[in-house]
């Protein structure tokens, strides 16, 4: 008689990070920049930067990666609540903002690192008028069309507007 298989491992709750981008930046600064700074050294400036503020002391990274599109992904340590690490956002990118050579002018943007999630909806009308030459809805107006008319779509944390494929 064969043993019953062993009860299945629980998977441990992804890490939570932040998400720096340069939004504005084209492929090749991303991959400068990368070039620039190693993650090491990116990790260890966000850390000195933390420990220089009072309020964000507490507040530890334990890793940060550089990802394909030219993000930076900055991970929490194991005491650092996901909510205390994006309040110190502003410190990190102002710290990173100093040590970057960026050509011209360009803001980062940041946010928390949520899995993304691709929604496909159907049976929407390009025009509001099916008269010819009616415009076609804008995306903010689709935004706003389903977020009034759709709970569910309301419910949804939109991280970008819709788009017509």
């Amino acid at each position: 008689m064969a043993a019953p298989p062993p009860p299945p491992r629980p998977v441990p709750p992804p890490q939570a990070s932040l998400v720096i981008s340069l939004p504005d930046a084209p492929c090749s600064t991303s991959l400068a920049v990368q070039l620039q700074m190693h993650a090491d050294l990116v990790m260890m400036l966000c850390s000195e930067a933390l420990t220089t503020q009072p309020t964000f002391a507490n507040v530890k990274v334990s890793a940060v990666r550089w990802t394909p599109n030219g993000n930076l992904v900055i991970f929490r340590g194991p005491d650092t609540s996901p909510a205390t690490l994006l309040s110190a956002a502003h410190v990190l990118t102002s710290t990173l903002s100093l040590r970057l050579l960026l050509p011209g002018p360009s803001h980062m943007t940041v946010c928390a690192n949520v899995k993304w999630s691709k929604v496909l909806v159907n049976g929407i009308p390009l025009c509001p008028d099916p008269a010819p030459g009616s415009r076609v809805h804008s995306s903010a107006a689709l935004h706003a069309s389903l977020t009034v008319h759709n709970p569910f779509y309301a419910a949804l944390k939109i991280t970008q507007i819709p788009s017509w494929v």
